[in-house]
């Protein structure tokens, strides 16, 4: 209830300043939601998982030729890829791109190493290391015959 007429002109103002006040929380909450989702997708641990590998021990490319897709979901830049063939190294490989999220690369390498022969029908166990840009690691394996 308002006795005095001098108050009835302070209500617009009031109401002014509250609207204001809550537009002002509006945008800091907002702002804190987006830096919270940050932190969250920042704070997703880098992973990368294999498909559809084959091991051909006769190609038109040099043999032994291993391919598959590597899915990558992560935030920093993936950095190398390191493969290892029944936890013997095998090979790596260097990336200099600025992907972050998910994303796939078709993954391809001649197997160099002479002491361990890729025999056809045989299976082999596949590990690759994943490094990112932070120094933060994944791995990823898959069990292939082959062919």
């Amino acid at each position: 209830m308002v006795g005095n007429p001098r108050d009835l002109r302070r209500q617009p103002m009031l109401i002014l300043v509250l609207a204001v006040l809550l537009a002002g929380l509006g945008v800091s909450m907002g702002l804190n939601v987006w830096l919270l989702l940050q932190h969250m997708k920042m704070s997703i641990p880098n992973r990368v998982s294999l498909r559809s590998f084959s091991l051909e021990t006769r190609s038109i490319y040099p043999s032994p030729y291993l391919s598959g897709e590597v899915f990558v979901n992560a935030g920093p830049p993936l950095s190398a890829l390191y493969l290892f063939v029944n936890g013997t190294y095998e090979v790596s490989s260097s990336y200099s791109n600025d992907l972050s999220g998910d994303y796939c690369l078709l993954y391809k390498a001649t197997l160099p190493n002479e002491t361990m022969p890729i025999v056809q029908g045989r299976a082999y166990v596949i590990l690759l290391v994943a490094v990112f840009l932070d120094n933060s690691i994944s791995t990823a394996s898959c069990l292939v015959v082959a062919v």
